[in-house]
């Protein structure tokens, strides 16, 4: 909003001649919140009968004080605007004065950046540590207040519900896991920094002298990757903490950082950091924490691995050869374990599955643990051209793995067309009947003498060792389709009475039949 001109002179005027009765601060402008634009200057006043001060988002900042007829006036000016300007300006009377009262006046500025879609977060705010008690907030702000923010865990693509307010951040019960926040921008997505949310153990019972908790920001790292543990108390504030690590033995010397937890009284955590970890970094980390009134102590330790490479390792086997059913739906989980995050592609035929709208098939990979991944494959209806070998192959940057199998779509055996056909010269009569399936099909012919539906009894024309007749049957493998299709002729010699012929094509699958009748000629 702008400040009007007027406006703020009448406020300036009564605050010098005193004809307002002022008990209390006054800010100017009121409004809770304004959003303003890039490059704008902005100017804030505030006033009250002591000294006051400004502070953003609990910080103090500097402004220009000055005394008019009694009434303290600071007036607060941002010059050309940013992002970074985004927060809550306060204004509240200095606690060195003799003032006693503890009101403020507040509001809150948003200036949209698309350079900066979510404000920097300082290192502190990027370690949320929640008791499972009472809600969490993941202080992911943006500078735009009509940004589209999703929460993410950082290994999965999974959005974790939460409330968002672009104030503070999403607000909820959080898992013991590492977040990330994720604004859409001009239709593209924009990652902030990862939060790391840590849970802290509450003593079970007023007994309980000391509970420890022990946590790493992950368990297996790379050469050359740094090393974070962190190691914590609730509810008892005086409490040493002493480190045990394997660098120790080859005279590495760490400084633990510790602190206060944020938000939580009498509750401290020890945070312990190797930069650039060497192999020799491998083993177990333990927190030793002394209760220093009553010198109670306990130990919690956790196990960190080293690598000299990332790997990717496969945990599901599958048959050489599987087999689905012709417009049956199929599904295929494969279980991977790598490390760093592998990127898993699907191929049929050795050309890549790409999924589009149309696509008869969904490919889906979520994150199990810290290293395990799952990658499905869901073939749905499936039809024969979906048949073939299929591929799975996992890789990041220092490892590539792949397991490959070959799906057959099983098809039920089914009578295509049965065709006579007569030689008007020599009065031979030929039935041809072609049928597809998968496994191949085995055709069997059958003659009738009682109705032209075979209701009744059947012979079987076997082979083609008749004086009558002769019988050949060929079969073809259609390979765009995945699928045999048999060809099988039967020659009439000469045709005198009526005759009715079925012809039976039948697999594993299934059993069809089609009829005919011959008549003379």
């Amino acid at each position: 909003m702008l400040c009007h001109p007027l406006k703020l002179v009448i406020f300036l005027l009564l605050s010098l001649t005193g004809l307002s009765d002022i008990s209390s601060l006054e800010m100017y402008p009121s409004d809770p919140e304004v959003i303003l634009t890039l490059s704008r200057n902005f100017s804030l006043t505030c006033s009250g009968q002591n000294e006051v001060i400004w502070k953003k988002d609990k910080h103090t900042i500097d402004a220009v004080l000055e005394k008019r007829g009694g009434i303290f006036v600071s007036i607060l000016t941002l010059w050309n605007v940013t992002g970074v300007n985004t927060g809550e300006y306060s204004c509240v009377y200095n606690q060195t004065s003799k003032q006693v009262q503890t009101e403020g006046k507040s509001i809150y500025i948003f200036v949209p950046d698309p350079s900066l879609p979510f404000l920097p977060s300082s290192p502190e705010d990027m370690f949320v540590f929640s008791t499972g008690h009472t809600e969490d907030i993941i202080p992911c702000r943006v500078t735009d207040p009509n940004t589209t923010v999703t929460l993410y865990e950082r290994r999965t693509e999974n959005p974790i519900f939460a409330t968002y307010n672009n104030k503070q951040g999403f607000k909820g019960y959080f898992e013991d896991k590492t977040f990330v926040c994720r604004a859409t921008v001009d239709d593209q997505d924009i990652d902030s920094e990862a939060y790391y949310v840590y849970r802290i153990q509450v003593p079970s019972s007023p007994t309980s002298v000391i509970n420890v908790s022990i946590n790493a920001v992950q368990t297996i790292v790379k050469r050359g990757e740094n090393i974070t543990v962190m190691c914590s108390v609730k509810n008892i504030e005086l409490i040493d903490y002493t480190w045990r690590y394997p660098g120790q033995m080859v005279g590495k010397v760490v400084n633990p950082v510790t602190d206060i937890l944020p938000g939580i009284s009498h509750s401290t955590i020890s945070i312990l950091t190797i930069h650039n970890a060497e192999l020799e970094d491998e083993g177990l980390y333990i927190c030793e924490a002394t209760e220093t009134y009553h010198e109670e102590k306990e130990t919690k330790e956790i196990f960190i691995q080293v690598i000299e490479h990332g790997f990717v390792t496969f945990h599901t086997i599958l048959n050489d050869t599987v087999f689905a059913e012709l417009h049956k739906s199929c599904t295929f989980h494969v279980q991977i374990e790598a490390y760093p995050v592998p990127t898993i592609v699907w191929l049929q035929n050795n050309q890549p599955l790409i999924l589009e709208s149309n696509s008869g098939f969904a490919i889906s990979s979520r994150n199990l643990s810290e290293t395990r991944y799952q990658t499905t494959l869901f073939l749905i209806r499936v039809k024969p051209s979906e048949g073939g070998l299929y591929t799975v192959r996992a890789f990041n940057e220092d490892d590539s793995q792949e397991m490959s199998f070959y799906l057959q779509i099983n098809v039920s055996a089914k009578v295509m067309h049965l065709i006579e056909s007569i030689n008007s010269t020599s009065g031979e009569h030929t039935v041809t009947c072609i049928t597809e399936g998968m496994p191949l099909p085995e055709v069997v012919w059958y003659t009738c003498n009682n109705d032209k539906r075979c209701n009744g009894e059947a012979k079987r024309i076997l082979g083609n060792a008749s004086g009558e007749m002769d019988l050949q049957t060929n079969f073809t493998y259609q390979e765009d389709l995945m699928i045999y299709t048999v060809t099988s002729k039967l020659h009439f010699h000469r045709v005198n009475e009526p005759v009715f012929i079925s012809c039976v094509a039948q697999n594993a699958l299934g059993t069809h039949a089609q009829n005919i009748t011959l008549v003379p000629y």
